[in-house]
């Protein structure tokens, strides 16, 4: 990963809520695109987050990371994801429903569900001091 895209990530890993879509600022790759997709308690008491970056036409990542004092986020796992158009036909291969590996390491990370909306607006005002679920 570049030094470019860390900096955007851990950036959108701070402070952005999830759901919204975040383009990188002037400097970057215009691009640069990336949005969290939810934030969760993990077993060991840290907060994760899973997200997805879009690179460029076609090239994603998508992965987990998770809050560490003193280390900010490390990335637990990060995959490259195909995007597939849809078939006009609405027939989907069979692959389409399995388990990803970045929905393995949320499952072995995550304790009770994600957080809600007001929970996890409150942990980004904190400056993740705090707050969420207990």
């Amino acid at each position: 990963m570049s030094l470019r895209l860390a900096s955007f990530l851990e950036a959108v890993l701070e402070a952005a809520p999830s759901g919204v879509l975040k383009k990188a600022d002037s400097g970057q790759p215009t691009h640069l695109t990336a949005n969290v997709r939810g934030t969760f308690k993990a077993r060991d008491g840290r907060f994760c987050r899973e997200y997805k970056v879009a690179i460029g036409e076609g090239q994603h990542l998508a992965g987990v990371a998770c809050r560490q004092d003193g280390l900010g986020w490390v990335i637990e796992n990060q995959a490259r994801v195909a995007v597939v158009a849809k078939p006009a036909s609405g027939i989907r291969p069979a692959a389409a429903n399995a388990t990803s590996p970045i929905d393995e390491t949320v499952d072995s990370l995550i304790d009770g569900g994600l957080l809600d909306p007001g929970e996890e607006a409150e942990l980004l005002k904190r400056g993740w001091a705090g707050g969420g679920r207990k």
